[in-house]
């Protein structure tokens, strides 16, 4: 179904941030968003930092005001306006303790976790399982097929696959990032408590496997385009990291240069609730085995 990156990069630079139909995703920037998260894991508490996501990895693309109009550059961040976060746990899950913070020109989180590096040869699982399971546990907590899927399968520590889903007034996207992790899934978890530069608690649930979910706020820092991550930590070394998006590739246009590109509109809201996220999370950790 899919030649190779470059032809799913060709496609993406026809659209315009995450697929739309016939959509494409912004596989340039979820790669970014993945690069910063990880940049920020290592550097440990950076203060008013939030990391890109989503990816996939997986994480969630935060945004400042963009250059042009009333567009928004991607992977950049904007600390004036706060996230919204989740407020009630859901049946199974519980609010994660949180690391004291510190003021350090601005509210900024401390977190005395560190991530732990892999350890062994964990291989990624192939493009087709993880986009088979993706599809089956979309179809099972929103009742709809992915319109477009676009995958970068090809790194040797991260990996990329987005999706395109209906919403009632347009597209939005689940964009996944696959990655591998050192330790314990709640000793990673714990280490990423604060990898959004979020200061509020994100909500944790355990499978029965030793699975880990670890679902982040939403953020909102533009009403147009909120995005909300939520990481999976499988026993087995793997971590996912699936982020719902309210825009799509059509949503996007060229940035400064010819690997940037800015949003300019979006749904206005997420094209999952809370609890369908954490449902296609669970259910994508299940169908991967």
């Amino acid at each position: 179904m899919f030649d190779n990156d470059d032809a799913a990069r060709h496609a993406l630079r026809t659209l315009t941030s995450e697929p739309a139909p016939p959509v494409a995703t912004t596989l340039d920037q979820v790669v970014r968003r993945g690069k910063r998260r990880v940049f920020i894991q290592r550097a440990g508490s950076v203060a008013g930092v939030v990391a890109v996501v989503a990816a996939i990895g997986a994480g969630t693309i935060l945004l400042r005001p963009g250059d042009q109009g009333d567009g928004v550059q991607v992977g950049t961040s904007n600390s004036a306006t706060a996230p919204t976060y989740p407020t009630s746990p859901m049946p199974g899950w519980e609010v994660v303790d949180m690391p004291a913070y510190a003021e350090r020109g601005g509210k900024s989180c401390t977190n005395n976790e560190t991530q732990v590096p892999p350890t062994g040869n964990v291989p990624f699982l192939p493009l087709a399982a993880v986009q088979s399971a993706l599809t089956i546990a979309v179809k099972q907590a929103l009742g709809a097929v992915p319109a477009a899927t676009f995958p970068s399968w090809s790194g040797s520590s991260t990996r990329f696959l987005v999706v395109e889903v209906p919403m009632d007034n347009g597209m939005g996207q689940l964009q996944l990032e696959a990655t591998r992790y050192g330790g314990s899934p709640t000793r990673a978890a714990d280490a990423d408590r604060v990898a959004y530069g979020n200061c509020e608690a994100p909500l944790r649930r355990t499978l029965a496997d030793g699975t880990v979910l670890q679902l982040y706020p939403k953020y909102d820092y533009h009403p147009k385009w909120p995005s909300q991550p939520l990481a999976i930590y499988q026993p087995n070394g793997r971590k996912y990291v699936i982020t719902s998006a309210g825009y799509s590739e059509a949503d996007m246009m060229p940035g400064k240069d010819s690997t940037s590109k800015t949003i300019v509109n979006g749904r206005g809201k997420l094209p999952t609730t809370q609890e369908q996220l954490a449902e296609l999370a669970e259910a994508f950790a299940g169908g991967l085995g």
